[in-house]
């Protein structure tokens, strides 16, 4: 049985110029970097390993050698921005000016209200395993949020429970009717590992002939609901003011289990106040993560705050035909396909008749490929691993220009649907 106990998220977002060179407000000299492989990183590595079905100290060896040490090239705890961007950008002006503000828009306040993403991860992924992605949209002005499941889909992730009270084991036990095993409870955390569908491990694959566990599958797009709406709700705190009320309720502090060595330290929850608009939201998914976006589209009185879609190569078999004509989808719809993808014709069928669904239903939607591309195009792993990707998998176009052009037409889309100023999406934030 797959509960919901806690939310973990990574926040994206468009920092003040040069944070580097900044005080962080707190004991620390400068402004650091967080890993890219999720901590306890030898856990994480052990994940990948049962993942994959190789061997454990090999898959060790391979992370320990190539990404032990990777950083996701943003700070930690960096403060928000409160500029505008200039009008200009590196093509047309130096390169510093990035680090220059530039004057509100006719109409605006003084410090820009960010627009909100919330991104589903695919098969095998993390918070930070689409950090290029997200990364880059928060560069252009928006809030990114991308969770981290607990639904069994991620190679490994880590549940913490407070000692005592609301959370704990005990708690949880009682009156959340979650069973932990007697060896379980020799530690603060619950490890979630990939579920591999019983009598049915490969139901991911094209050629699968038991095709899809649709009751796994559908447990766990109703647990990642379920977190969608915990995280929007999360968010929604922070900037209605309470982010000191958020942070005390982090777990991922001293004493928990992958806990950062600054936690939320050092962030002045003050310039968070009013700064995200929450009414028009953008969700973002791939693959197992674009089905899940789907079913945000269909829950329309649920999550009524989204407003546009954007699916990255989506696994459609999943989803079920929406018979309920009030479960059809209604918003702006992007579909992005990898050409690997593309070539499975029974999923990209799927993908095409979301987009006719949406059509019909009077909303902008388009379905595009980049050539060259495979499924892992649109996450961190073909940019860490280029040459595996492109030996093994067969990838032929450069791993950042894939994620330009996927940013770039997501960027258009929304620069024509996003019911919000064009310049927050085409001016580019530092």
């Amino acid at each position: 049985m797959l509960q919901l106990e806690t939310v973990l998220v990574c926040i994206y977002y468009p920092s003040v110029p040069d944070p580097g060179t900044c005080k962080d407000g707190k004991a620390h000299r400068n402004w650091s970097k967080g890993l890219w492989l999720p901590a306890p990183r030898s856990k994480t590595a052990q994940g990948y390993a049962k993942f994959s079905g190789l061997p454990q100290w090999p898959t060790m060896l391979l992370f320990m050698t190539s990404t032990w040490f990777t950083k996701i090239p943003a700070f930690r705890n960096a403060k928000l921005a409160n500029h505008w961007p200039t009008l200009y950008n590196s093509k047309t002006a130096e390169w510093a000016v990035k680090d220059h503000k530039g004057d509100p828009p006719e109409g605006q306040p003084e410090k820009p209200v960010f627009p909100l993403m919330m991104f589903s991860h695919g098969m095998g992924g993390s918070r930070t395993a689409y950090s290029a992605l997200c990364g880059e949209f928060a560069s252009h002005g928006f809030v990114v949020v991308a969770l981290e499941h607990r639904d069994g889909t991620g190679a490994r992730t880590l549940v913490n429970h407070p000692p005592a009270g609301s959370g704990s084991r005990g708690e949880r036990e009682e009156n959340g009717k979650v069973h932990h095993y007697n060896w379980e409870s020799r530690e603060r955390y619950d490890t979630v590992d990939f579920i591999f569908p019983k009598d049915n491990p490969m139901d991911t694959r094209p050629s699968n002939p038991k095709g899809v566990d649709n009751e796994l599958r559908a447990a766990q797009l109703a647990l990642r609901l379920a977190e969608i709406d915990e995280a929007y709700d999360l968010v929604n705190a922070i900037n209605d003011g309470c982010g000191e009320d958020v942070a005390e309720c982090n777990l991922r502090k001293a004493g928990g289990v992958g806990a950062s060595s600054r936690g939320l330290e050092g962030v002045d929850w003050s310039d968070w106040k009013g700064r995200i608009n929450m009414n028009q939201v953008t969700m973002l998914g791939h693959s197992f993560g674009a089905a899940a976006t789907i079913e945000v589209l269909r829950e329309k009185k649920r999550f009524r705050w989204v407003t546009q879609a954007i699916i990255y190569d989506i696994w459609g078999a999943p989803l079920k035909p929406a018979s309920d004509p009030d479960h059809r989808i209604e918003v702006p719809l992007l579909g992005i396909n990898s050409e690997a993808f593309t070539y499975w014709d029974e999923n990209f069928k799927t993908a095409t008749s979301l987009c006719e669904e949406t059509s019909r239903r009077g909303a902008p939607s388009g379905l595009m490929t980049v050539r060259g591309t495979i499924h892992i195009s649109q996450s961190d792993f073909c940019i860490i691993y280029p040459h595996m990707a492109s030996l093994f998998l067969k990838m032929t176009l450069k791993p950042q220009r894939a994620i330009d052009l996927n940013v770039s037409a997501s960027l258009e889309f929304l620069a024509q649907v996003l019911p919000l100023p064009p310049l927050v999406t085409r001016r580019k934030l530092a």
